[in-house]
């Protein structure tokens, strides 16, 4: 799928397979508010004094489902990442009975989480010339658009069977430069990334999340359109 719509940040490295890094240690330089500069288990930063640049350590991420949980009733704080939202139906009748279709009988979380991916991976179209934000329904009708679409898509389909999940807006490496990208954290006993589209649950090192939350989080990322420079210091 098209990753993104415009560059963020060229770099002067090159990475030949950047799909299957395990390991990335990058320098960004050009975010100005503390709100987008984030950490968890699998990003870890450290603030360069006085130059403005942080130093992101990133892990990738595979999804293993013989730890996650079954599924539940929802953790206590978890009800914003299973609600309705202008954008994110997960109580739709529709967006409900596709999801219920898709996991079956399944009640591991961590394989409904790839099953939906798997699905949304395989039935959407790429599709780069998309402006508009639409809505989960909007987005199950047409079956295409871009990586926003995607994780849209996703995350109301994933709360809808009750998996509390979150949009993420980053970076990712593609094609030689750090492109705008979208994709969503599901609950599985802890946050794990997911990227709908790949059509894998390995999420590589070097997508670089900047925020986190509802849709509104891409319009958070927008800020630093252009101003970010990527300097990768290794990778593995």
């Amino acid at each position: 799928a098209d990753l993104a719509v415009m560059t963020s940040a060229a770099t002067d490295t090159r990475i030949p397979n950047p799909r299957k890094v395990k390991s990335m240690r990058v320098l960004l330089s050009g975010i100005t508010e503390d709100s987008l500069i984030l950490q968890d288990d699998r990003q870890k930063i450290e603030r360069r004094s006085g130059e403005g640049v942080i130093e992101y350590s990133i892990k990738a991420s595979e999804l293993n489902t013989s730890k996650t949980l079954l599924l539940q009733l929802p953790k206590v704080g978890m009800s914003d990442y299973l609600a309705d939202t202008a954008y994110i139906q997960p109580s739709n009748s529709e967006i409900s009975r596709t999801a219920q279709k898709i996991i079956g009988d399944e009640k591991n979380t961590g394989k409904i989480v790839s099953k939906i991916r798997a699905w949304v991976n395989k039935n959407m179209r790429p599709r780069g010339d998309i402006g508009i934000i639409r809505t989960s329904v909007d987005i199950l009708h047409a079956k295409s658009g871009v990586c926003r679409d995607y994780a849209i898509l996703y995350t109301a389909l994933a709360r809808s069977v009750g998996i509390p999940t979150r949009l993420i807006s980053g970076l990712v490496y593609w094609k030689g430069g750090f492109y705008y990208h979208a994709w969503a954290e599901s609950y599985v006993g802890q946050w794990v990334p997911v990227d709908a589209t790949l059509d894998t649950d390995f999420v590589d090192a070097t997508h670089i999340k900047l925020a986190q939350g509802d849709v509104n989080v891409m319009f958070q990322t927008v800020k630093t359109m252009g101003a970010i420079k990527a300097d990768i210091v290794e990778w593995k």
